[in-house]
C-alpha cells in the first residue's frame, strides 16, 4: 500500500500533466474556451490535441472562416477565386461549393461569419475527421442565416505550405504550386484540409 507522502505526490504529477495540457489548449485552440467559453467544443479540442498534438484548432476555424466567407461572397454574385478555395478544400469539396452556388441568387446588402465552433470529431484510424459548423448572417435581419458543416480531415504523408496553407499531397514536390513558396520535406508529414461542405437547414 502507498503511502500518503507518495499519494500526494502523484497527485501533484497528474496536476502538472493537467496545467501542461491546458497550456497546450491555450496555445493552439481558441483561450476563451477555457474562460466561460463552449464546454462541448473544449471537450472536443482536448481529445484531437491528444492524439494530434500539432493540431491548430485556431488554424482550422481560420480556414473554415475563410471559406465561409467566400461563400457569403459568391452569395452576393461577387466572383469566386477557386484557387484559393483549393488550397483549402479537396476537389470534390470545391465542386461542392459551385453546386451549392447554382442558381438564382439574392444581393445581400451586407454579411458575416457570425458563429464558428468546432462540434465533433471522429478519430478514425484510416481518415480521422473533425465537423465545423459556421452560421452567415445577413443584414438586413430578415433574411434568415444560412449554416454550413465543414468535414476537416487529416490527410497523412501531406506537406502543409507555411506560407499560404496549401496542402501538397504529391511528396516529390518541394515547391508550393498555390504561391510558390518553397516547403521542405520537414515542413509537416500530416495536413489538414476540408473534405466536404454541407449546407445546413
Amino acid at each position: 500500500m502507498k503511502s500518503e507522502a507518495e499519494m500526494f505526490e502523484q497527485a501533484m504529477l497528474r496536476f502538472k500533466d493537467n496545467a501542461v495540457q491546458n497550456e497546450i489548449l491555450k496555445a493552439k485552440a481558441d483561450g476563451s474556451a477555457l474562460d466561460g467559453g463552449d464546454p462541448l467544443e473544449e471537450k472536443v479540442i482536448r481529445q484531437i490535441i491528444g492524439d494530434y498534438n500539432e493540431f491548430d484548432a485556431e488554424y482550422a476555424k481560420g480556414v473554415a472562416k475563410t471559406v465561409t466567407e467566400m461563400i457569403a461572397d459568391a452569395m452576393k454574385e461577387h466572383p469566386i477565386k477557386f484557387d484559393i478555395f483549393s488550397k483549402l478544400c479537396t476537389q470534390p469539396a470545391v465542386m461542392k461549393v459551385r453546386r451549392l452556388m447554382v442558381g438564382p441568387r439574392v444581393m445581400w446588402y451586407e454579411s458575416e461569419v457570425t458563429s464558428l465552433k468546432i462540434i465533433r470529431y471522429n478519430p478514425s484510424p484510416t481518415q480521422p475527421n473533425i465537423s465545423i459548423k459556421t452560421t452567415i448572417s445577413f443584414k438586413p435581419d430578415r433574411y434568415k442565416p444560412v449554416s454550413f458543416a465543414f468535414i476537416y480531415t487529416c490527410v497523412e504523408g501531406a506537406k502543409q505550405c507555411p506560407r499560404c496553407g496549401g496542402v501538397i499531397e504529391d511528396q516529390l514536390v518541394d515547391k508550393c504550386p498555390f504561391c510558390d513558396a518553397i516547403v521542405t520535406d520537414s515542413a509537416t508529414e500530416k495536413a489538414w484540409k476540408i473534405t466536404d461542405i454541407r449546407r445546413l437547414i
